[in-house]
């Protein structure tokens, strides 16, 4: 066909044999570059993995040393405030941290024997209390044919004469068995308690010698200085939300203590007590103690719905605690999402069991302010929207 000027439009000729080649071997190239980059990914996704089920397999492992090892240095950054203060007023570390370290080991003890007596009695009455929850249960469900009969079987063993012999027996067995666990893990206990008390003093008696030995890290001034800022903004970071916590915790317990005394329940300190030390794992540790508690108003009350009002008082509580008070204390630049508290807790309650579980927190949110406070860490520790 012949277009205007005279000039013949050539019609499209089909790629020559050689072209035809190139683009092929080009395309199988990048394929081949695509292929290696999928490789490259899945081989290191696999040694991640492997990475991540080594670190926590040897975290488990070496929970009998990391456990007091953790403990301590929680512990000294949340004391070390006390040892710095005092350090301002020309007082040695050493002679500070001594007396930190001893009144709170003397504490400790103190609360201990306060609580030892009536933990153990409430542990041997137990299976009477859950004898008695279930009688309750089985009146409220009477309706049911199986409960009646049950709970007939229940009314003749408690007819029987030796009804008094076989209750002797059962506690019996019960104190046996605590001792039993005690004796077992005595020596356990007191190696991680020797562990925590001698390590806390040496954290808090080094004062600034480890910080002056991180400077020697620093190629230059500027670099020593830079990381001394760092340190000091961690530790205090640190420091300042453990105190909180604390703080919020201990201030739960006596509140509980004052609660549970008010409404006539037999050794409210000790009750305040378990609510304070297992508010340190959320939602796992309020529903135990929710459940404990449960337990101690059925044993305390014969009224069903007076023994519910312990129970019921605790929620309120810590409901308000939860959702008003630490949120509110702590404030949105440490703040945590619910699954990820709840992750953390079920994650170090698997690696370290009790211990785990209540120290969670306070690892995750140390790591947060680590993180925040190292500019090629700090999108890991950014609260997100």
């Amino acid at each position: 066909m012949t277009a205007r000027g005279g000039n013949v439009q050539a019609p499209h000729e089909p790629a020559t044999a050689g072209e035809t080649g190139s683009v092929s071997s080009s395309v199988s190239w990048v394929r081949r570059l695509q292929d290696r980059d999928n490789t490259n990914r899945a081989i290191m996704g696999l040694l991640f993995f492997i990475a991540v089920v080594l670190t926590f397999y040897l975290v488990q492992s070496a929970s009998p040393i990391l456990i007091p090892i953790t403990f301590s240095w929680l512990l000294s950054t949340l004391l070390y405030p006390v040892v710095q203060f005092a350090q301002r007023c020309k007082v040695p570390a050493v002679m500070t941290a001594g007396f930190v370290v001893a009144l709170s080991v003397g504490g400790f003890v103190l609360l201990l024997l306060l609580v030892m007596g009536p933990a153990a009695q409430w542990i041997s009455e137990l299976p009477a209390t859950l004898q008695q929850l279930r009688q309750q249960l089985y009146s409220v469900e009477g309706a049911l044919s199986e409960l009646r009969e049950v709970t007939r079987e229940v009314s003749e063993l408690a007819d029987l004469d030796d009804e008094e012999v076989e209750a002797i027996a059962v506690q019996i067995e019960e104190t046996n068995v605590l001792r039993g666990f005690i004796t077992e893990n005595l020596v356990s206990v007191l190696s991680s308690m020797a562990i925590i008390v001698f390590l806390t003093f040496f954290l808090l008696a080094s004062g600034n010698r480890m910080l002056r030995a991180m400077t020697r890290l620093g190629p230059s001034l500027a670099a020593r200085r830079r990381i001394v800022c760092t340190v000091r903004r961690i530790r205090g970071g640190v420091a300042h939300y453990l105190a909180t916590i604390s703080v919020i915790n201990v201030s739960l317990g006596v509140i509980v203590t004052l609660t549970m005394h008010v409404l006539g329940v037999p050794n409210p300190l000790l009750w305040g007590l378990v609510a304070g030390v297992l508010n340190f794992a959320p939602y796992i540790g309020p529903a135990v103690t929710l459940a404990i508690l449960s337990l101690v108003g059925i044993s305390s009350f014969d009224n069903l719905a007076t023994a519910s009002m312990v129970p019921l008082a605790f929620f309120v509580l810590t409901v308000l605690e939860g959702q008003l008070v630490t949120p509110m204390v702590v404030g949105r630049r440490l703040a945590m999402s619910p699954a990820t508290v709840f992750i953390s807790v079920v994650i170090w309650g698997w690696l370290w069991g009790v211990a785990g579980a209540l120290m969670a927190v306070p690892i995750v949110a140390s790591l947060k302010i680590i993180f925040a406070n190292i500019p090629s860490l700090e999108s890991l520790a950014r609260p997100r929207e």
